[in-house]
């Protein structure tokens, strides 16, 4: 079974390229299997951008999370689009 992890952010959505790539090494070093940006195009969150993961275990998402946040590049990155991690 593969669990799809989203994490929905406000901010520039043009910038969520930048955002993933940044995080991307990380998580695929943790286990994600696919890391893919997107937008939000209809509902009460349309224009929000998010990046969508998939993975085999939910643990190594939520175990390895705190590596990719503290990074520095991935923090300028969520800073220069305006997104704040919830």
């Amino acid at each position: 079974m593969s669990y799809l992890m989203m994490a929905v952010g406000d901010g520039d959505s043009n910038l969520l390229g930048a955002v993933t790539e940044a995080c991307e090494p990380h998580m695929t070093k943790a286990g994600a299997t696919s890391v893919r940006p997107a937008v939000l195009m209809t509902g009460a969150n349309t224009g929000k951008g998010l990046i969508s993961s998939v993975w085999d275990s939910t643990e190594n998402y939520f175990f390895n999370r705190a590596n990719w946040l503290a990074d520095p590049k991935v923090v300028e990155a969520f800073q220069s689009a305006g997104i704040t991690s919830n």
